[in-house]
């Protein structure tokens, strides 16, 4: 729900010798695979084909687009 600490009374937790520690940065392997996961999906329209695998289709699905070249 935040970021940082500055909010916190610090002076407060250091007299009462309550440490304060960060978990800032576990998390960025998994969050790179799931955004890459993501892209591949929409590009590739997976989507589409797992619709279409549910309904027993086996079609050609429309042809997704690479990511090369692309910038936004």
């Amino acid at each position: 729900m935040s970021a940082g600490v500055n909010y916190l009374p610090l002076d407060k937790l250091e007299r009462n010798s309550i440490t304060v520690t960060t978990t800032s940065g576990i998390h960025g392997r998994q969050m790179t695979e799931s955004v890459l996961g993501m892209l591949f999906s929409y590009t590739r329209n997976i989507r589409q084909s797992i619709l279409n695998q549910e309904k027993r289709e086996w079609g050609i699905t429309e042809k997704g687009t690479d990511l090369v070249g692309k910038k936004s």
